[in-house]
């Protein structure tokens, strides 16, 4: 009978879809997810002045196979993921991804970690009012495509009184965006580290950690004058801090420390030549000089807590870097988030998500203000299948008048899942 109803079910789904349900690790087997979202959203380009709705369509599937075996766990998992917006607006935005992971302990105090993923994205632009022109208003993927791949090693057993982990990566980008012109904010990162654990007690580590990132650019970028300017920078982070591992009702992340970004002189060209860095004063017409290093005090916080079995409050909040688009030399995030999940009985639950950022575009007078908070009902059917609905309400305020926005957006959503081979 249940597997008739499963069948039934997957003989019925024409409905949307996205990833909503938490993902859960898989022991051992094949794994199959379904993930739907259909939506309305009352502000689809994101401007203040603008109050242009859409409904919203969005599929993802998700299926991977894990395997375990003689200290061996590896698994790998594809992504597909499409967005379609079916009133005024005909774009649709699809990715693909595929990740794949393998830990292998080689002895006691020896294991190894490898993690790899490739990630494509595009945008197609459809025959709506905004065709042509929403590249720069909505917020949506540019045509992107990563790949990725981190190594750690670690010395020292589960158990042992002190661990090292050691890490090596490398990162790649292309971005085909209509508001560049050409591949100069294409760019790769050399990623390494190292941790160093020692146990304090049964359930706590503390951690000192040092963290680096080398970021390479394909061409030397245009500045907003017209100029070229190096954006290539050694960013690193030296961190302290500590491990709680999981108790009956908290378990937590502590990292605090420094950030720094080093900016790199990249030689721009003259016309009669190359600009070295033996150059004290370049042309202010053809190259700008050398950026500053740029220092901030860093974190990283994650706190669980579980007052209750049915009722858990989940805190995170985290300072961050990414590479600009078009605006400023490089972006600085500050992220808060609580998240409270409470189960009314066996089949209902409800969640409350609060979350505020700020996006300093470093290089630039831009500044962004991020709040939101939603409210979602989950309804579980079977182990399977789950259902629910709900509301996400999202401002930005912004130094830059037309990036602000307010918009209010209603869903719902179900998740299948099913696993085989455990």
């Amino acid at each position: 009978m249940r597997n008739l109803s499963r069948l039934v079910f997957l003989s019925l789904l024409v409905c949307s879809v996205s990833v909503q349900g938490q993902q859960q690790d898989l022991d051992r087997g094949l794994e199959a997810t379904v993930n739907s979202e259909f939506s309305y959203d009352d502000n689809i380009l994101r401007q203040k002045t603008d109050g242009i709705g859409s409904r919203i369509w969005v599929f993802n599937p998700r299926i991977g196979y894990a395997f375990q075996s003689a200290g061996t766990d590896a698994s790998i998992f594809y992504d597909f993921s499409n967005s379609k917006y079916l009133d005024s607006s005909a774009d649709s935005y699809s990715s693909h991804t595929l990740n794949l992971s393998l830990d292998k302990q080689l002895n006691r105090s020896n294991k190894i970690m490898v993690q790899s993923s490739v990630l494509s994205s595009a945008e197609a632009r459809g025959v709506g009012f905004n065709e042509g022109g929403n590249a720069a208003l909505l917020d949506a993927p540019t045509d992107l495509d990563t790949q990725s791949v981190v190594a750690n090693y670690q010395l020292g057993a589960e158990d042992a009184r002190m661990r090292m982990v050691a890490s090596i990566g490398k990162r790649s980008t292309d971005r085909n965006s209509p508001i560049i012109i050409n591949d100069s904010r294409d760019f790769d990162e050399a990623l390494d580290g190292a941790q160093i654990m020692y146990r304090l007690g049964w359930r706590t580590d503390l951690v000192t950690e040092y963290r680096r990132r080398k970021v390479i650019y394909s061409r030397t970028p245009i500045a907003a004058d017209g100029t070229k300017q190096s954006l290539d920078s050694t960013e690193s982070q030296s961190l302290v801090g500590f491990d709680l591992k999981a108790t009956a009702k908290t378990t937590g992340k502590l990292r605090v420390g420094t950030t720094k970004r080093d900016f790199k002189w990249e030689a721009a060209q003259w016309e009669d030549g190359p600009v070295t860095s033996q150059v004290q004063e370049p042309a202010p017409a053809l190259a700008q000089p050398r950026l500053g290093t740029d220092s901030d005090l860093y974190w990283e916080l994650t706190a669980i807590w579980a007052p209750r079995s049915y009722s858990t409050f989940t805190l995170n909040s985290r300072v961050s870097t990414r590479e600009a688009l078009a605006v400023g030399n490089f972006i600085r995030s500050q992220d808060y988030s609580l998240l409270w999940s409470h189960r009314l009985n066996s089949q209902i639950q409800a969640e409350l998500d609060v979350s505020t950022g700020t996006d300093t575009y470093v290089g630039s007078s831009r500044i962004d203000d991020r709040r939101a908070i939603s409210v979602r009902m989950m309804y579980t059917f079977e182990e399977w299948l789950n259902l629910g609905l709900g509301i996400r309400h999202q401002t930005l305020d912004s130094t830059f008048e037309n990036a602000g926005f307010d918009k209010l957006v209603y869903y719902m959503y179900f998740t299948y899942k099913d696993q085989w081979g455990n």
